[in-house]
């Protein structure tokens, strides 16, 4: 059976017969390309038909086709599906997966898709995936051009976007809007990239439906979409890692209902443990990590409603290096300067002791969409998200956690959307959050904040091949801050209110070269941990100081991005070239002099603000060498400014370059796909440090890093993959890592990975 994703390009038809449909058919489940089907098209009115074979990339192409009903046939081996088209717009883009069995579809009506993930936008291939399976969300991510990572010792990593992170980077898990304790650098971000079956990141602010306050883009983590084939589909996944000795695996299984064929489930389970890092020259004591989740999806489906119910838990204990705690400024001072860690146990286990964090993430949403008349369309989504932290210090003061945050967030999300020539989505959001606190000191106060929201989004196709979209928000935020002192319990109030807004244009010069340019104005407020934060920040190793005096950050992003196909569509390139404005962007920075507390002495940071300017440029060339050998070149160089000084602004990734040799074995029919793939990566030193600015510690020196990977479908089910990450094992610091003051990253990683469909 067929099922289809539809997404298109739209603009007004100069010609009668002008229109183009063009596609990629993949393996249902395992993404793989088909190349060597039949595809058929046939006028249903004129009874004409057109017939060609999809590449070996599975792509497809039909040229000058009339507006009207279509009938789409494909044909692979024995394997045959077709389903009715009705063709309204010029330029159609369609991705087909493909179930080995033979079904018809009902009529479906090709529209361009929602415009949520409208603008710059790239994505994670299935190759990719396979090769981060187990790995984090960040570190997945980081294979995109313009995404790089925050890390925070070896086991705690966030995705960074052109230089932006926390805060201003939304995630969506499974069209969730994920709210955790996301401010803090060691903070990873609460999803479970086993179940995230398509990754993706937006760059820019363009998402209006989720919020004003993206303004470093947005991440995209969705499962699959649930079987409608009236079967059961189990997958399972394994993954050993030989640095921490980390084994991870993961069940899933999921049915469409023979008797209800409307309804679909599906149940998800991971887990994974590690223990401790090595580096090239030693262990890292205490960096263990222990994660497991388990999920529910529930859809029904009918003609003209759709509801769906997703709950998921997810939960990770992480420790925090024993080598980043000491007792005075001396011994801190020497830790630096020492190649070695000098607190340090240089051996392996897996028990996870003081300190450490324990945090657990529930998600319950429930997603309604129905068809009115009028050709319009009502979603109306709720949600609910609890969020429990815990943070356990060094020096035992006593057996509770020294930091205990509970945040409970409840989001509503109601919008009508007109599909026409001239589609239109108006829509409301509320959001309401209380974060509690609990522990043996103070770090943040408690909290409750109300967010309303209301927005307005258009799209208009126009002549040539072009189109705009744009759209207005308005966002108010109310902030009540409570803690106690001598006289009581302290409040302070606080409302933030602003205007964010999207203007996008495409133009599309062929089927494969593309132009389009995002301008956007995005705004946050501070964030509490900005605003009153005073205290040891364990996770770190290092005392935060906040700023009650901060006002919101506002951002004017422009992204100019050019995609185009070549050599018949198997060679692409993408350049993106981007300049965004931050007003009274919000920094942290080293302060000259250490604190020392009774648990230890720590290097203290500041929050401020200054006017910051970021230009960069992100490029991807994926070129055919001969016949099965390709090459990935993809590079991200990103300076940032700061205004007010008329000098650079520190703690920013340094710029990077990339290139890898991928080859692709030749399969016979009904196997999966066989490559081999080396890569390298060097990142360069961050010599763009403003002058007298004080650091504990000058930037590292840049490295060069060596992958292999090779994956092996013994068949359509059953595959194996392995790799070697830092294939040289390189001793190296990175910049952005907190811990880089006190140890080495990790050396050389060995990695296994098994996957079996059923």
């Amino acid at each position: 059976m067929f099922f289809i994703v539809i997404s298109g390009f739209t603009s007004l038809y100069s010609q009668n017969c002008s229109y183009v449909v063009s596609g990629t058919l993949l393996e249902f489940g395992s993404e793989d390309p088909i190349g060597g089907a039949i595809i058929s098209i046939l006028n249903m009115e004129k009874n004409e038909m057109k017939q060609l074979i999809s590449n070996q990339n599975g792509f497809f192409t039909f040229n000058g086709l009339c507006k009207g009903k279509y009938k789409l046939t494909m044909r692979s081996n024995d394997d045959s599906s077709f389903y009715d088209l009705v063709i309204k717009e010029q330029i159609l883009s369609l991705i087909l997966h493909l179930k080995r069995s033979a079904s018809k579809l009902e009529e479906v009506v090709v529209r361009t898709s929602a415009i949520k993930y409208s603008g710059a936008r790239s994505k994670l291939s299935t190759q990719q995936l396979s090769e981060t399976s187990g790995q984090s969300l960040a570190n997945a991510l980081s294979n995109l051009s313009g995404v790089s990572t925050l890390q925070t010792g070896s086991t705690i990593a966030k995705p960074v976007i052109h230089g932006l992170h926390s805060n201003r980077v939304v995630i969506l898990n499974n069209g969730v809007k994920l709210e955790g304790q996301q401010w803090g650098s060691d903070h990873a971000p609460e999803v479970d990239a086993f179940a995230a079956q398509n990754l993706s990141v937006s760059k820019g602010a363009s998402n209006l439906i989720y919020g004003g306050d993206a303004i470093g883009g947005v991440v995209i983590a969705d499962p699959n979409p649930l079987p409608k084939d009236r079967k059961t589909h189990a997958e399972f996944n394994t993954v050993y890692f030989s640095n921490n000795h980390l084994f991870g695996a993961a069940a899933l299984v999921e049915q469409n209902l023979v008797r209800f064929p409307d309804f679909s489930w599906r149940v998800q389970a991971s887990y994974k443990q590690g223990g401790n890092a090595q580096t090239p020259l030693y262990y890292t004591a205490n960096t263990g990590i222990v994660e497991w989740n388990l999920s529910a999806y529930l859809g029904l489906r009918k003609p003209n409603y759709n509801n769906e119910i997703f709950i998921n838990n997810y939960h990770n204990k992480l420790g925090i290096f024993v080598g980043s705690n000491y007792g005075s400024l001396d011994d801190l001072l020497n830790a630096i300067k020492s190649p070695v860690p000098i607190n340090n146990f240089d051996s392996f286990y897996y028990s996870i002791n003081r300190p450490y964090q324990d945090v657990n993430h529930f998600t319950f949403k429930f997603k309604n969409f129905f068809k009115l008349k009028n050709k319009l369309e009502l979603n109306a989504n709720v949600s609910y998200q609890n969020n429990h932290r815990q943070e356990y210090d060094y020096a035992v003061i006593t057996d509770l956690p020294e930091l205990d945050l509970t945040l409970q967030t409840i989001q509503t999300d109601v919008y009508f959307e007109k599909k026409s020539r001239f589609n239109q989505i108006y829509g409301v959001s509320n959001q309401i959050q209380l974060n509690t606190w609990t522990g043996a000191r103070f770090f943040i106060p408690k909290y409750n904040l109300i967010n309303t929201g209301a927005f307005a989004i258009f799209k208009k196709p126009l002549v040539n091949r072009q189109k705009i979209e744009f759209g207005l928000r308005f966002d108010y935020k109310s902030l009540v801050t409570s803690r106690n002192n001598t006289k009581g319990v302290y409040q302070q109030f606080l409302t933030f209110a602003n205007f964010s807004g999207s203007f996008l244009y495409e133009k599309a010069f062929s089927n494969f070269n593309k132009l389009n340019v995002n301008t956007s104005l995005a705004w946050r407020p501070p964030n509490v941990n900005e605003l009153f934060v005073y205290g040891l920040h364990q996770g770190t190793a290092s005392f935060e100081i906040g700023d009650s005096n901060l006002k919101s950050e506002k951002g004017f992003n422009n992204i100019l991005e050019w995609q185009y196909g070549f050599n018949n569509q198997k060679d692409q390139l993408e350049i993106s070239i981007y300049a965004n404005i931050l007003v009274d962007f919000i920094n942290v920075t080293p302060l000259t002099y250490p604190i020392t507390l009774i648990s230890g002495t720590f290097p203290a940071f500041k929050y401020y603000q200054t006017n910051a300017l970021f230009t960069g440029l992100d490029f991807t060339l994926n070129k055919t060498l001969y016949k099965n050998l390709s090459t990935l070149i993809n590079a991200s160089f990103l300076f940032a400014r700061d205004l007010k000084i008329n000098d650079w602004l520190p703690q920013i990734p340094p710029q990077n370059i990339g290139i890898g040799f991928n080859y692709a074995f030749k399969t016979k029919k009904n196997t999966a796909s066989k490559y081999i793939k080396l890569g390298f990566k060097y990142v360069f030193q961050q010599n763009q440090v403003p002058k007298n600015y004080y650091d504990f510690a000058p930037p590292p020196k840049g490295y060069l890093l060596a992958n292999l990977d090779f994956g092996w479908g013994f068949s359509k089910r059953f595959s194996l993959g392995a790799g070697i990450n830092n294939l040289l094992n390189i001793q190296y610091r990175d910049y952005l890592n907190r811990f880089r003051y006190f140890t080495d990253a990790p050396g050389i990683n060995l990695s296994v990975r098994l996957k079996y469909n059923f």
